[in-house]
C-alpha cells in the first residue's frame, strides 16, 4: 500500500493533453516517463458504492485485509490509482483501464497521524472504465514530460497545447458499436442505457457525428433535460412536442427529472464518450460534467411511510381486499405477504426460484437470497444491489400458514416463482410496484403521504429498531452490512448462510417483533381459490417466452 503523498497544489492536466494524443503507445510512453519521475496519477470519481479495506498485521507479522466501513456514495474529484492500477495502464492496448480500487485523500479515507498516514483501499462494487487519456497529473510535473511525435490528427486548443480530435462516426452508428461491444449487458442495462443515450443523440440531432458535436451542444442537453417533467415520454406521445418545448413548459413542484435520473444519465451518457474515445472516434473536451451540481434531496428520498397494525389490516383484509382477490398473477398476493415478513427489496422477492426456498435440518423454512452463478443465462440471472444483500432470511410461521409450502410444490428447482416478474425487462421489481403502488395503494384508501411498495420494507426495518440491542441480527435479516460478516469465527455461517447467524437463531430473536395482529383467513381462503388461475398464468407466460426464444434464434 503506497504511502500518503502531498496533495497537489499545482493545476492537473490530462495524460492526453500531455501526450497530445490519445494514441495509446504514446500515451503509455508519457505515463511511462511521468511515472519514473514519481507521478501520481489521479482521476474523478463519481458516486459509486464502495467499501473501505486497510492490511492489518497479524501476530506472525504477515498481513490481512479487513473491511473498515461500507460506503453507498463515494466520491473524489481526486482519487489517485494504486501501484497495481498504474502497472496494468502501462501494459494496456487500448485507451481504456478498469480500476477496481483507489486511494483518496478526502477525511476519513486514511488513518494514523497526518505525517503517517496509511491510507485505506477504496474496492468498489463494479469497476470503474476510464480512459488512459482522462487520467490527471500535476502540471508542473508535466513540463518534464517530453515532447510527443504529434499525429496529423490534432488540434491547437485555446491555450496553446495540443488537444487530441477524433475520426467521425455517426452518434447512432456508435450508439450501435457501444451496445455490439457490451452484448453480455442484461437486457435491463442495454434497455436504460439506449434510451439515456439516444435522449441525447434526439435533442442534438441524429445525423450529427462525433466531429460536429461542440460545447454547445451538450450545454443545450443539459438546460432541456433538467427542466423536462417526469411524464415527458407519455407528454411527448400524446401531444406530439418536442423535448425543447416540453422543457419550456410549466411543471408542477416536484414534477421535474429526479436527481437520482440525472445523475444516471450523466454517468451513462459519459460511459458513452470514453468507449468512443477509447476507439478514436471522440477528443474528450466536452461533456464531462453534465448535470453538475445536482444534488439529491436527500431527506425527501429516505422518507418512506411506515405502516401501522391497522393500515396493514386495511390493505390486507380490509378495504384492499377486493384488489388481492382479482390479483391476476400470484406475485401480488405471495409478494407483498413475503415482503412484509421479510423485510426483503422488491426485486429479492421478485427473482426467487423454487431452489432459493429451502427447509433446514432443524425444520426452520428460509428463503435464500443470492446472486446468479456467472455461468447463467444473463437474461434469467438474478442480481442483488450490493454483497450484504447475499443472506437468508427465515419464512415467518405465518407465511407457512397461509400455504406456501403447497404453492412451492408447483415448481421445479431451477423455475422461478413468479415468472410475471420478467414481464418488465427495465427493472424486475416494476411488475409487483405497479400493481401494489396504482392499484392495491388507492383501492385501501392509503396512497399518498410516502406509502409505495418499499414501505413494507421500511415497516420491518422500523419494527426491529425498537430494539438496538439486536441491530446485528435486524442488519443481516433485512440485508444491510456489518463489520461482523468479516470475522472468522462466523465464517461458517457465512459460507452455510451468507451472513453470519442462522435462519433458526433470526427467527427466534426477530420474528416476535413482527406481530401485525392481522387475521390472514380471508388471504388465506384467496390464494386457494386463485390457485388453479395462477398456474394456468404461469403457464402461458412460459410458452410465450419459449415462442419468443425461438423466433429469436431464427434471426
Amino acid at each position: 500500500m503506497p504511502t500518503e503523498t502531498t496533495a497537489p497544489e499545482t493545476p492537473l492536466l490530462s495524460l492526453g493533453a500531455v501526450a497530445g494524443t490519445v494514441e495509446v503507445q504514446a500515451l503509455k510512453d508519457t505515463m511511462a516517463h511521468l511515472d519514473g519521475l514519481g507521478a501520481t496519477f489521479y482521476l474523478s470519481v463519481e458516486h459509486r458504492a464502495a467499501n473501505l479495506w486497510v492490511d492489518r498485521p497479524e501476530p506472525d507479522g504477515t498481513l490481512r485485509a479487513e473491511l473498515v466501513e461500507r460506503l453507498e456514495d463515494f466520491a473524489d474529484a481526486t482519487a489517485y490509482l494504486p501501484r497495481s492500477s498504474v502497472t496494468a495502464a502501462l501494459a494496456a492496448n487500448e485507451n481504456l483501464l478498469k480500476v477496481e480500487a483507489v486511494f483518496s485523500r478526502l477525511p476519513g479515507m486514511w488513518e494514523g497521524s497526518e505525517h503517517a498516514r496509511r491510507p485505506y483501499e477504496v474496492r468498489f462494487d463494479t469497476p470503474l472504465v476510464v480512459n488512459l487519456s482522462a487520467l490527471l497529473v500535476d502540471a508542473e510535473l508535466a513540463k518534464a514530460a517530453p515532447k510527443a511525435i504529434q499525429p496529423t490528427r490534432t488540434a491547437a486548443s485555446p491555450g496553446g497545447m495540443p488537444s487530441p480530435t477524433c475520426d467521425p462516426i455517426l452518434l447512432s452508428k456508435g450508439l450501435e458499436l457501444w451496445l455490439e461491444r457490451n452484448d453480455s449487458w442484461a437486457d435491463a442495462t442495454k434497455a436504460n442505457y439506449t434510451s439515456y443515450v439516444q435522449q441525447f443523440i434526439d435533442v442534438v440531432g441524429k445525423d450529427l457525428s462525433t466531429t460536429d458535436l461542440t460545447a454547445d451542444h451538450f450545454t443545450e442537453f443539459d438546460n432541456i433535460v433538467r427542466n423536462l417533467p417526469k411524464n415527458w415520454k407519455s407528454l411527448q406521445t400524446t401531444t406530439g412536442k418536442t423535448l425543447r418545448a416540453l422543457a419550456k413548459e410549466k411543471k408542477p413542484k416536484g414534477g421535474g427529472t429526479s436527481a437520482k435520473t440525472l445523475k444516471e444519465k450523466a454517468a451513462t451518457i459519459s460511459q458513452f464518450f470514453e468507449f468512443l474515445e477509447g476507439q478514436g472516434y471522440w477528443h474528450g473536451r466536452y461533456g464531462k460534467k453534465l448535470f453538475e451540481g445536482i444534488k439529491s434531496n436527500k431527506k425527501s428520498q429516505k422518507h418512506r411511510k411506515v405502516f401501522s397494525n391497522d393500515e396493514l389490516k386495511t390493505l390486507f383484509t380490509g378495504e384492499g381486499l377486493p384488489t388481492l382477490q382479482s390479483a391476476k398473477f400470484a406475485l401480488y398476493v405471495w409478494g407483498s405477504v413475503l415482503l412484509l415478513y421479510t423485510g426483503a427489496r422488491p426485486s429479492e422477492i421478485s427473482q426467487l426460484r423454487r431452489e432459493d426456498v429451502i427447509k433446514d435440518q432443524d425444520g426452520t423454512w428460509y428463503l435464500r437470497i443470492a446472486a446468479s452463478e456467472e455461468h447463467e443465462d444473463e437474461d434469467d440471472g438474478k442480481r442483488l444491489k450490493t454483497d450484504a444483500s447475499s443472506r437468508s432470511v427465515p419464512l415467518h410461521p405465518e407465511v407457512m400458514a397461509l400455504g406456501f409450502e403447497v404453492f412451492l410444490a408447483h415448481f421445479q428447482p431451477t423455475d422461478p416463482l413468479f415468472p410475471e416478474a420478467m414481464r418488465h425487462k427495465q427493472k424486475v421489481s416494476r411488475e409487483l410496484g405497479d400493481w401494489f403502488n396504482q392499484k392495491l395503494l388507492p383501492a385501501a384508501g392509503l396512497k399518498g403521504d410516502g406509502a409505495v411498495l418499499y414501505s413494507l420494507r421500511h415497516t420491518v426495518i422500523e419494527r426491529f429498531k425498537g430494539d438496538a440491542s439486536l441491530d446485528y441480527l435486524a442488519c443481516a435479516y433485512v440485508g444491510h452490512s456489518t463489520d461482523e460478516d468479516s470475522q472468522r469465527p462466523n465464517k461458517v455461517f457465512v459460507d452455510t448462510y451468507g451472513r453470519a447467524h442462522s435462519p433458526a437463531t433470526l427467527a427466534a430473536r426477530l420474528h416476535p417483533m413482527l406481530d401485525f395482529g392481522i387475521d390472514w383467513t380471508p388471504i388465506k381462503k384467496l390464494i386457494a381459490d386463485k390457485d388453479t388461475e395462477w398456474k394456468g398464468g404461469r403457464l402461458q407466460l412460459a410458452r410465450a417466452k419459449k415462442a419468443a426464444k425461438r423466433v429469436a434464434k431464427q434471426r
